[in-house]
């Protein structure tokens, strides 16, 4: 479950990005920081988007970026 995988120090609030690629890069920071992601996961998030649109909004100002596990 998600919330296995997740703590509330993987979550940040108010921070300011250019664009969505640059917001997906930043949130990633902590996972991948913490090992909890590889670097091409981060990629994995930016061409989902780039290949599937905006699916991961979920309400306004709200995103959960994803992709598919073997993406690390």
């Amino acid at each position: 479950m998600l919330l296995d995988r997740v703590t509330l120090e993987d979550i940040e609030v108010n921070i300011e990005a250019k664009d969505w690629r640059e917001a997906i890069q930043t949130s990633a920071r902590l996972l991948l920081k913490r090992g909890a992601i590889k670097e091409s996961y981060i990629d994995g998030m930016i061409q989902s988007v780039e290949n599937n649109g905006p699916y991961i909004v979920i309400a306004k100002h709200i995103a959960l970026a994803h992709t598919r596990p073997e993406f690390g």
